[in-house]
């Protein structure tokens, strides 16, 4: 895991701005403190041999065209030897990568069978081995997360690749005179000739759905990302590039089981076999654990695998706790510690932990996020640094996969409505309310029945006044029809009746997942600590997609076939919970308390005029202070605020 930036100019980089470039890669000194390699390159026709290329510092007689750089933090392979930008043999290819590929070994003993030689032990090196012998088709050998920049002298182009589900991060920008690219938008929003300015289009969805990370376009408006398993492809002699994608999981083939029990038991051999290639380091390995069923499950598993192994190593545990009610998981938290058998260590992130770090938090995250919940994740990946470990496996995607959220519920019943499985619908309802502590009349899909249950259920809490709009109107009129969310949603993959397929799928590539990543990645690199997710592995996330509907949720249990996989295994407290939690913060509390004042100035700043209706926001945060209501809007307008200060936008 590391930091790459890159710099090309068709033209030639002028003395001036080589200096700037450097701090390229200075930014983000925290993503890799274990070294650093700067490489220029002469790209244009007819440079050849070692004139075309120097370290560090450019000496050739005419300004370079390219600059590669890398920060490294040292994972595989810790000797100088992998130091990177890495060459081939020939020096006719150059890496800058960040990343793991998991299955190196593997296609290590591939490569050397068809007479390959290696100098390292690293991944880096088995990537431009792959490269030189099957070309752009060797990354969809790989099994692992990337973001790299690899430079084919001799085909004479620049190739920027990201992972299939984009773990790893890759944002580029067209400057007046080139293209630059890097691992975090901080490193971009500085160059010469990028100008800096805040995305309305994308600041709105954020406001009004609480969306972010959808699709290529960013808060800023002059950076993109590439999108996840996509390669971009720079042509050195018109700077011309083309962007083409190399992967959809749908269309994969796979071998589905056709009893849930088959299903388990192939879901359990992908990920237990996805764990094991996951734990491949030169360091130690941890994992974040919560009281839940995705990060307990890989503990287990972890614990499982040492065993098999005969492997007597101290396995370190993460977790973040609360003593309110709302966010409140310790109970489970320490089931799950003292069954997997892990060296605990627990923070209990406090709000004036939170004032302390604010700042820092939004600067490292590039872009606003929307709650603080992030902030638990953050406060466990400072205690992994603190504990000397530098990579640890987590629980992302499982949820998205598999319909782990409450949301997704109503979709599924929908979707067995649609495919006239009307009896399969109503049991479920009514399973899943009863686990749900709710009325079976507000979960029933059938408008007419839920109408005639509704009238013998008991009334609820009296609802509360609507809520004023605080939105600008004229800011909102100016982006209505013009949303990347709402367009996010309107693919159907699994067809007009495959509602829970389909929101699965949304949630995976399009809207919750992307999010989720990017807070992952950041909070962990902010740090100096690699984040692993093993139920990212494109084996088993086509195996998910590849499922039916009543695998994934079966006695209104959700992500069932997980839970099936894992029994004998968890402990059945958990195995079997029925209400999630996940990293939760003390939201509520936080936001009408120690960020109250906070809140209060970023309705008053002038650079939230044209977003939001300042009226209408102080009688909005007055109602949840009163608590007459509850959303996340308040946490939001702050965000926004302290981004574009941080940012200077």
């Amino acid at each position: 895991m590391c930091g790459i930036f890159g710099y090309f100019a068709q033209q030639g980089i002028a003395a001036p701005e080589q200096q700037q470039l450097r701090n390229g890669t200075t930014v983000i000194a925290h993503r890799g403190p274990d070294g650093q390699g700067t490489t220029w390159f002469d790209t244009r026709a007819g440079a050849a041999g070692s004139a075309a290329f120097a370290h560090e510092q450019w000496t050739g007689a005419r300004a370079p065209t390219l600059l590669l750089s890398h920060r490294r933090l040292a994972i595989i392979d810790l000797s100088t030897d992998a130091l990177q930008p890495m060459a081939s043999d020939e020096d006719m290819l150059w890496l800058t990568f960040n990343g793991e590929i998991y299955n190196y070994l593997e296609l290590r003993q591939e490569l050397q069978a068809r007479g390959a030689r290696f100098r390292t032990s690293s991944d880096t090196e088995v990537i431009l081995k792959a490269y030189g012998a099957w070309g752009i088709d060797a990354f969809s050998r790989f099994v692992g997360m990337w973001a790299f920049a690899l430079l084919d002298r001799r085909r004479r182009r620049l190739i920027l690749s990201r992972d299939r589900f984009g773990i790893k991060p890759l944002y580029y920008t067209k400057t007046a005179d080139g293209f630059a690219f890097g691992s975090e938008i901080k490193q971009l929003v500085g160059l010469p000739g990028v100008e800096r300015r805040a995305n309305d289009r994308v600041i709105h969805d954020f406001l009004h759905y609480e969306a972010s990370d959808c699709g290529e376009e960013t808060f800023f408006e002059t950076i993109l990302r590439l999108p996840p398993g996509q390669n971009l492809i720079v042509d050195l002699d018109d700077g011309s590039f083309t962007q083409k994608a190399y992967y959809d999981p749908l269309e994969q083939k796979v071998e589905v089981p056709t009893t849930a029990a088959a299903a388990a038991e192939r879901f359990r051999e992908l990920l237990k076999e996805s764990v094991r290639i996951h734990l491949r380091a030169d360091v130690p390995v941890g994992t974040c654990l919560s009281g839940g069923l995705d990060s307990s499950a890989i503990a287990m598993l972890m614990r499982e695998i040492a065993n098999e192994a005969g492997l007597a190593i101290d396995r370190h545990a993460f977790s973040a706790e609360f003593d309110v009610p709302e966010a409140d998981e310790r109970y489970y938290t320490r089931l799950s510690i003292k069954a997997a058998e892990v060296r605990s260590h627990i923070v209990q992130p406090r709000e004036e932990d939170l004032l302390a770090d604010l700042h820092k938090l939004v600067w490292h995250q590039d872009e606003p996020f929307g709650s603080t919940s992030i902030y638990a994740q953050w406060s466990v990946f400072r205690l992994v640094q603190q504990a000397g470990v530098k990579v640890v496996l987590d629980g992302q995607g499982a949820d998205e996969m598999l319909g782990g959220y409450a949301s997704t519920v109503p979709f599924f019943l929908l979707e067995q409505k649609a495919r006239q499985r009307h009896l399969l619908a109503l049991r479920e309802s009514w399973q899943w309310a009863q686990l749900q502590g709710k009325s079976f009349a507000s979960q029933v899909p059938y408008p007419g029945l839920k109408r005639l249950l509704g009238a013998f259920a008991p009334s609820g809490q009296p609802a509360t006044a609507a809520e004023q709009p605080w939105i600008n109107p004229a800011f909102a009129s100016r982006h209505a029809g013009n949303s990347a969310y709402v367009a996010a949603l309107a693919p159907q993959p699994f067809g007009a009746d495959g509602h829970f397929g389909n929101v699965l799928h949304r949630f995976f590539f399009r809207t919750n997942l992307p999010a989720l990543l990017r807070f992952e990645d950041r909070n962990s690199m902010a740090f100096s600590v690699e984040a692993r997710v093993p139920f990212l592995d494109h084996r088993l996330v086509e195996y998910a997609f590849a499922l039916p509907s009543q695998f994934k949720m079966r006695e209104g249990y959700t992500k069932r076939v997980l839970r099936d996989a894992m029994a004998g295994t968890l402990p059945e407290e958990i195995r079997m919970r029925a209400r999630k939690m996940g990293f939760a913060t003390p939201e509520r509390l936080w936001q009408t308390g120690p960020l109250r004042a906070l809140v209060e100035a970023a309705i008053a700043d002038p650079k939230l005029e044209p977003y939001i209706d300042r009226a209408a926001a102080s009688a909005h945060f007055e109602r949840i202070r009163a608590g007459q209501s509850f959303s996340f809007a308040p946490w939001r307008w702050l965000n926004l605020s302290l981004w574009m200060k941080e940012f200077a936008l």
